[in-house]
């Protein structure tokens, strides 16, 4: 058996008098990611800075919305600030047809000032489109952990392992030859990882229709913590919560079709009921100490298992 190739095949490069193409690639990473062609956008929107990131036919532009909130005070503080961030996105949307926009779930705590903020602010995109201000052919809003694991596949050497969720995202964006310095550089990354996790995986499974079909999440991936103290409830648990999308929730009672049904709809999220609660049928599946008093209870995804349900 002989081998094959270019000697074996009798060519002679040097001089055949055919040009051989010797041209190396030397785009940075991120401009080979990106369609040619089209116009996306990604919002990272948050209290203090928005951070934007548009790709428009191979180019690339980030920026920085900061609304002064001095000037947005009162009883209708949140509305005031929806109006000024659509004022200033405005200037760079206004009239723009999008193939994509994609958008950063709220981030939701325990403060309710700050919860209607930022459902104030995060909708301000959605009346832009329904007021025909801008267009797009498809919208999407994602919760920073399904885009995080669509940037994540960057990583093929587990670089970012170990690391917190910030400098992933510095990490991962670095791969793709892409930095950012100075006020708001964490906004305007996560922008922008929003929108090259999209190409890198996201697109395909929006296109694929997988996005649109929830996993439901099994019982045995579920973490689950009950005390009559919520400063005792992640104590040793597998997560940082300071890090992670916490959803407080008014639950009158609490069953185990109620957990698996709240975690399937938002498997990235750690809900945590405002107010005791009895456990109900929960104790045939989880270890928990009873008090007829009820008490708080925290559940979520097991971080080791969370892949399975968002995806990528």
């Amino acid at each position: 058996m002989s081998n094959v190739g270019l000697l074996d095949d009798g060519l002679d490069l040097m001089n055949s008098g055919e040009a051989v193409d010797y041209t190396i690639d030397t785009r940075p990473p991120w401009e080979r990611v990106v369609p040619e062609e089209g116009l996306y956008l990604g919002l990272d929107v948050s209290a203090e800075s928005t951070g934007i990131s548009i790709i428009e036919n191979g180019s690339r532009f980030s920026a920085n919305i900061i609304v002064d909130s001095d000037n947005c005070k009162g009883v209708h503080k949140e509305v005031l600030m929806r109006r000024a961030l659509k004022s200033d996105l405005r200037e760079l949307i206004k009239g723009k047809d999008f193939d994509a926009i994609l958008i950063e779930d709220v981030y939701i705590g325990e403060n309710a000032q700050t919860v209607r903020l930022l459902y104030a602010l995060n909708t301000a995109i959605d009346e832009m489109l329904l007021d025909e201000e801008c267009s797009c052919r498809e919208f999407l809003r994602v919760s920073n952990k399904t885009w995080k694991s669509w940037l994540s596949k960057v990583d093929t050497e587990g670089i970012a392992k170990g690391y917190n969720d910030k400098e992933q995202i510095q990490i991962y964006m670095d791969i793709l030859g892409i930095t950012e310095e100075g006020e708001g550089f964490q906004d305007r990354l996560d922008a922008g990882g929003m929108l090259f996790g999209y190409f890198l995986t996201g697109k395909s499974l929006f296109e694929s229709g997988k996005l649109l079909k929830k996993k439901k999440v099994s019982i045995k991936d579920v973490e689950l913590r009950f005390d009559i103290d919520t400063a005792y409830l992640f104590y040793g648990s597998d997560i940082d919560i300071s890090e992670c999308n916490v959803e407080y929730v008014d639950l009158r009672r609490i069953s185990r079709t109620r957990v698996l049904s709240m975690l399937s709809e938002d498997p990235s999220k750690v809900y945590i009921t405002s107010k005791p609660v009895l456990p109900g049928n929960l104790r045939q599946y989880f270890d928990m100490d009873y008090t007829s008093e009820g008490g708080y209870v925290a559940f979520w995804v097991k971080r080791s298992k969370l892949k399975k349900y968002i995806g990528g």
